[in-house]
């Protein structure tokens, strides 16, 4: 089990490293595409000043307005990939430091589990502590010794 969720969190930080990677290149293309005269101007002439039917009635589209807010979500949906990104670099890092000396917390299990890569997740929960050379953990022995107690 060990061995597969070593395998699966790294196969999270690859995939992790691409959505930062598109993120970015999707955020910077349409930052400058969203700048450029030409874009405005494709926009303009694809758009026109025409009107558009909404629920029965004419709406005069703004091809600038229509631009810009096409461009806004494309950086908020690039955000959302970087942003993701990190979120999976960072609990897939700490559970690989973590599996190093001992079996990384139920914590972090189920971060990986919800933000990185579901079976590496899936692996660090069902694994157990010896896979980690930790001592198995025995059951408290019930404790029979008498109190007493003064007032």
């Amino acid at each position: 089990m060990k061995t597969a969720a070593k395998v699966f969190l790294i196969l999270a930080i690859i995939g992790a490293a691409f959505n930062i990677l598109i993120g970015a290149m999707m955020g910077t293309v349409m930052t400058w595409f969203s700048a450029s005269t030409e874009f405005n101007e494709a926009f303009d002439e694809a758009v026109g000043d025409s009107t558009w039917t909404v629920d029965g009635e004419e709406v005069d589209v703004d091809p600038e307005f229509t631009g810009m807010v096409a461009s806004l979500l494309v950086v908020v949906y690039a955000a959302i990939f970087i942003i993701s990104g990190i979120l999976c670099l960072i609990f897939a890092i700490i559970a690989l430091v973590q599996m190093k000396t001992r079996k990384p917390g139920v914590g972090i299990s189920v971060c990986v589990l919800l933000f990185c890569n579901l079976l590496a997740g899936i692996f660090l929960l069902c694994s157990k502590p010896e896979e980690y050379g930790e001592a198995p953990v025995a059951p408290a022995a019930p404790n029979n010794d008498e109190f007493t107690y003064s007032v």
